[in-house]
Formats: structure tokens, C-alpha cells, sequence
């Protein structure tokens, strides 16, 4: 077939004259021939539906009344492409939506993002994004700055500069400001070995040398409004002077050691147990910053990060405007240190003092001082020479009734009680029980313990048993009933 001609006869019919050359081996062995058809019904794809009422012949899935598809064909041939399809599912069928594919493109969408497209379908693009100058809110911007508040003292004696500066956060935004507030102080050198803080809410972390962390919580500034505190800071001298840089920024500090200490310190005010505040995050720190970033809604790694800092509004100073200030230090001379066997004045001079005397010359002797003295040899009549050779006036007799002690001092000793003899001996001033077995009944006399009773002159306290059955026997008897001494006085 080379040409096909249609004669229309009608609406539904039509005459088709169709034309071929024969062909042996693709080629023409022949001449052509034509016949024509009349009134022949054509139906190409076949699906029912001829052509002028089949809008594609060429595509049996194409006819008046197939399913419209999203395919971007008229499937039904009623004019339309893909009507009645909502492929984003937003609720807006492909002819309403002219973004079917995107469910935030739909007739009513919102057109508030510089994105140039027609997000509303109403064929303007971005007509209702205002300049985003225009509704800023009013931001908080926190401003530091530092300074000296008086001249550095010189502390000779511990080698050291004491220099306090005032540390002051300002808002010089147009918003307020309300959050927590970190300083990242960073200091040159030399490096300092101590500092203390004084301010309302202000905290300040133990300083590495390098710097120091602060660190305020719940803080409310309005525009304009400043809060600052004063940083005493304690430098090692210089012989030579030196010039101590140090420079402030609102945020954290990328040093591992602040970092932890700041983090240790929120853990403190929340209450939450992460051991001690020592820029050492060890297992207790760990743990507690587990249960910090779970209260926080974050993943329980137990690593300090920026993420954690985030969280807790407190945002690294990298890149943060600074403050700096640089002190010129004055010369401090190094304390004197004298060789033994050298000793220092009070004016700090060293000098060799003079060596002690350690004998005395002849004739004296060296009281407990260590001085040496000239002891008198003799002394007056009545007189006597004590240890230290001093005269002093001795008693050679003592009254009639005093005795003299050891010292040579007289004295009235104490009348002795008067002991009975028979129960009692004289003991310097006392009485004692003169046996064993005895007991006191007063200052001057005993008795014996069993009977109550004086003791055997020469004997002292009998033994005695009652009803013992004991003692010899008499006339070979037994069962004594008085026993005293061994010797039986009653059966």
C-alpha cells in the first residue's frame, strides 16, 4: 500500500481509494493498482470508536468515555487533559491545580515565600511576600565591654599585680532580651593564678590561665538596659614589667576546660548531680549531662556540644564581637635572699651578724641566757651563795617547835594525832592500822575486820571459825563449834 484517498459520504461513513505496487524482494515488480472501498467504517486502534469520534485512533486507550488518567493526554476526548486527578493529594484535581505534583501548589495556598512561583494558581507569582525589612521583629543585641577600674596594685612580698576590671553586657538592640548570658574572657599573658568576681547573678569559672568563662542565668535587659560585675584579677610580677591583654565576647568558649565548667555549673542550678565544678568531664559529668540533654529533648550522648549549648541559649563566642584591654604592669624588684650564714634587716639588706660569745671568760659563769656573769665568791656574814652565785640570807637555827625544809626555810609542821598504841603506829602526821586484816573506825584507832573487835596483843587479828567441826581433837572428840586461831575453845 503506498496512498490511501477518503471520499466522505456521510457522518459515519466515507469511500477510501486505495493504491498499491506490487514488489518481489522489496522491489516493484509491477505496475500500480487502485481499487476503491465505499462506505467503509475505519477503526484503526480498534477500541470501538471510528475515527472523527475517536479523538487518537492511533491509541486503543483513547475514546470517548475512557478513564481519564494522569498521563497528560485527553484520554476521554472531551477537550480536557487529566481533569478530575489529584495526584499531590491537596485536594485540588490536575485542571483546578496547576501544580498537581506539589501539594503545596493549589488554588488558596499560601503566596508568602520569595520562591517565584505561583503558589495560590492565580497566575501571579509572590504578589503577597511583603520586604521582610519591613516586619522584623525587634531583635536583643547584647553589646560587651571591659575596662580598668583603677590602677593595678603591686603586692612586693607575694610577688604579685592585683588588677580588677569591670565587665558590662549592654543591649543596644531595639527587642528584650531574656535568657541566660555566657562571657568568653580570654586572657594573654602573663597568665594569672587566681580570680574572684563580685556581681548580682554572676558567676565565674576557675581560670585555666588562658581565660575564664561567666556566666549569668535568667537575665531580663531591656533596650539599653546593662548588666556588668567587677573581675579581680590576681598576676604574677614581672622584674622587668609587663603588658597584660585580656579580651571579652557574649558566648562560649571554645576551650575544653571552660566548656565543661560552664556545663558543670548549669547541671549545679538545675539540680542535677555532675560532680564538681573542675573543667573535668569524668563519668559523674557524663552521666549528668545524659540526664541534661534527656530533659531537654536532645539525645543522651553524655558529650558536651554545640548542640547542648544551643539548647540552653548559650552560643559560642567564635566569631563574636570582643572587647579587649591591655594594662601596662610596672617593674616589681625580686625580694633579697640572703646565704646563710646572712640575715636580712628590716630594711631588706643582708648582713653577717656577729658570732655569740659560747665560753666565759675566767672567773665567770653563763646563767640560763647564755650571758656571762661574775659570780660573787663570798659573801656577807649570814649569808649564802646560791646556783646562779647570789648571796642570800640563810637560817642556821629554826624557832623552838619548826623544822627547816629543803630549802632551809622554817615552818610549824603539823601536831601528829595521838595514836592508840595498841591498834595504831604513827606515820608522819596519821595513824596507821598496826596489822593486817584491819580496819580504821577512826583518825587515831582499828580493828580487826572479822570481829569488830581490838586485835591479840602480839597476835593481831585472830582467825576464827564457827561450827567449823575443825580444830584438835580432845580425848578424841571431833565437832568443834568456837574455833579461833586453830585452836578449838568450844564443842
Amino acid at each position: 500500500l503506498i496512498s490511501r484517498s477518503t471520499l466522505t459520504n456521510g457522518p459515519k461513513s466515507r469511500d477510501h481509494l486505495y493504491c498499491a505496487v506490487p514488489t518481489i524482494g522489496g522491489q516493484p515488480a509491477g505496475e500500480a493498482g487502485c481499487h476503491i472501498f465505499t462506505n467503509e467504517v475505519v477503526d484503526i486502534d480498534g477500541d470501538g470508536f471510528p475515527e472523527g469520534e475517536d479523538c487518537d485512533d492511533q491509541d486503543a486507550s483513547i475514546y470517548p468515555g475512557a478513564e481519564e488518567i494522569l498521563d497528560g493526554n485527553d484520554n476521554d476526548c472531551n477537550g480536557l487533559i487529566d481533569e478530575g486527578i489529584d495526584a499531590d493529594g491537596d485536594g485540588y484535581p490536575a485542571g483546578e491545580d496547576c501544580d498537581d505534583m506539589d501539594p503545596a501548589i493549589h488554588p488558596g495556598a499560601a503566596e508568602n515565600v520569595v520562591d517565584g512561583i505561583d503558589n495560590d494558581c492565580d497566575g501571579d507569582t509572590d504578589e503577597d511576600v511583603v520586604v521582610m525589612n519591613d516586619v522584623l521583629p525587634e531583635l536583643p543585641i547584647l553589646t560587651p565591654a571591659k575596662s580598668l577600674k583603677q590602677a593595678c596594685t603591686v603586692n612586693e612580698a607575694a610577688q604579685t599585680y592585683t588588677c580588677d576590671f569591670e565587665l558590662t553586657v549592654t543591649n543596644t538592640g531595639e527587642g528584650v532580651f531574656n535568657g541566660p548570658i555566657a562571657l568568653d574572657d580570654s586572657f594573654g599573658t602573663p597568665k594569672p593564678t587566681s580570680l574572684t568576681t563580685s556581681g548580682a547573678g554572676w558567676e565565674c569559672m576557675r581560670t585555666d590561665g588562658l581565660g575564664s568563662s561567666c556566666l549569668r542565668g535568667n537575665a531580663t535587659l531591656e533596650p539599653g538596659q546593662s548588666t556588668s560585675m567587677v573581675m579581680t584579677t590576681v598576676i604574677p610580677s614581672s622584674p622587668s614589667g609587663a603588658s597584660f591583654g585580656n579580651c571579652l565576647a557574649v558566648g562560649i568558649s571554645e576551650s575544653a576546660f571552660l566548656r565543661a565548667s560552664v556545663i558543670q555549673t548549669v547541671m549545679q542550678r538545675l539540680n542535677i548531680d555532675g560532680g564538681p565544678v573542675d573543667g573535668s568531664p569524668g563519668n559523674q559529668t557524663r552521666e549528668g549531662v545524659r540526664q541534661l540533654q534527656e530533659r531537654l529533648g536532645l539525645t543522651p550522648t553524655g558529650q558536651i556540644d554545640d548542640a547542648l549549648f544551643a539548647a540552653v541559649g548559650l552560643p559560642s563566642a567564635a566569631g563574636a564581637e570582643q572587647a579587649c584591654i591591655t594594662v601596662d604592669l610596672p617593674p616589681v624588684a625580686r625580694p633579697v635572699r640572703c646565704d646563710p650564714p646572712q640575715l636580712k634587716n628590716s630594711k631588706g639588706v643582708c648582713y653577717t651578724p656577729k658570732r655569740p660569745k659560747t665560753d666565759c671568760a675566767d672567773g665567770q659563769v653563763k646563767n640560763s641566757k647564755g650571758q656571762c656573769y661574775t659570780p660573787r665568791k663570798n659573801c656577807p656574814s649570814g649569808q649564802r651563795l646560791n646556783s646562779k652565785g647570789q648571796c642570800y640570807e640563810a637560817q642556821v637555827s629554826c624557832p623552838k617547835g619548826q623544822k627547816k625544809n629543803s630549802k632551809g626555810q622554817c615552818y610549824t609542821p603539823k601536831k601528829a594525832a595521838s595514836c592508840d598504841s595498841r591498834s595504831t603506829v604513827q606515820s608522819g602526821d596519821a595513824c596507821a592500822c598496826r596489822y593486817s586484816k584491819m580496819r580504821k573506825v577512826n583518825a587515831r584507832s582499828c580493828v580487826c575486820r572479822n570481829t569488830g573487835l581490838g586485835p591479840i596483843p602480839g597476835v593481831g587479828c585472830p582467825s576464827v571459825s564457827i561450827g567449823g567441826g575443825g580444830g584438835d581433837a580432845v580425848d578424841g572428840e571431833r565437832g568443834c563449834k568456837l574455833e579461833v586461831n586453830g585452836i578449838c575453845l568450844k564443842r
